[in-house]
């Protein structure tokens, strides 16, 4: 993080509105697939990568930053090396490169199973509400978990209360009755974000307690990261007949 928001007081409000964003930073992710459509480009390996590779550019690797310095900490923590060192060290070790290529074969392979089988318009938006919702689950972990005794999480934590919650799953089942419109695709596609990210937050949670006691900052990016993955594999093997 900048270092003048480390120094100053750090406090995190309205995240509520984190679907927004997401949905915001979604739009972007899709322009390159938009492109490939648009001019025919027939590869769905490039339309896949594409995606992937936006997906990381858009959050500055935040996230990905979190979700591999936690998974890191977390296999370590198996053959006694202490969780939080791990997870200040800034050099990476052959964990963190295995389980961020693992990661990232399996959200190439749901994008592409997702190009492959819907048409454009229906992928795009498909891309666009994962974004929308994975962000809410951050606010589930953080709210699962225990307060962490400094840092992001910790403030995370302070600014997340059930209301943020609740009104954030709503403003993410706006987002895809808007981009679907059909009752029978939204709901159901709805109901299929719903068990996604709570599956992914009680996921993080649950590893947040047992490998560290809390859900920090890493925990955070690693549940925005798992939820994003289970939405989209969600959406290939469920979503599919309905759209």
């Amino acid at each position: 993080m900048p270092r003048e928001y480390v120094q100053n007081k750090l406090e995190f409000g309205s995240l509520f509105a984190l679907p927004i964003i997401g949905s915001m930073r979604g739009a972007f992710v899709s322009i390159p697939l938009l492109t490939i459509f648009f001019f025919h480009i027939g590869s769905p390996d490039i339309a896949a990568f594409s995606v992937i590779a936006m997906h990381y550019v858009m959050q500055g690797f935040i996230h990905a930053d979190g979700f591999i310095d936690f998974s890191e900490a977390a296999l370590a923590k198996r053959f006694g090396a202490d969780a939080r060192k791990v997870l200040k060290d800034r050099y990476r070790g052959s964990y963190a490169i295995a389980i961020f290529s693992i990661f990232s074969l399996w959200l190439y392979s749901a994008l592409l199973s997702i190009v492959i089988t819907t048409n454009p318009l229906k992928a795009i938006s498909l891309v666009v509400s994962a974004e929308a919702w994975s962000p809410t689950s951050m606010i589930l972990t953080s709210l699962l978990s225990a307060e962490p005794p400094e840092g992001m999480g910790r403030a995370f934590k302070r600014g997340a209360d059930s209301k943020s919650a609740a009104i954030s799953l709503i403003i993410s089942s706006t987002i895809t009755i808007f981009l679907f419109r059909e009752f029978r695709s939204s709901l159901f596609l709805i109901l299929l974000s719903f068990i996604s990210i709570l599956l992914s937050s009680a996921i993080s949670s649950a590893l947040g307690r047992r490998v560290l006691g809390y859900a920090n900052g890493d925990v955070l990016g690693f549940s925005n990261e798992l939820s994003y993955a289970v939405l989209l594999t969600s959406f290939v093997l469920g979503a599919s007949p309905w759209i």
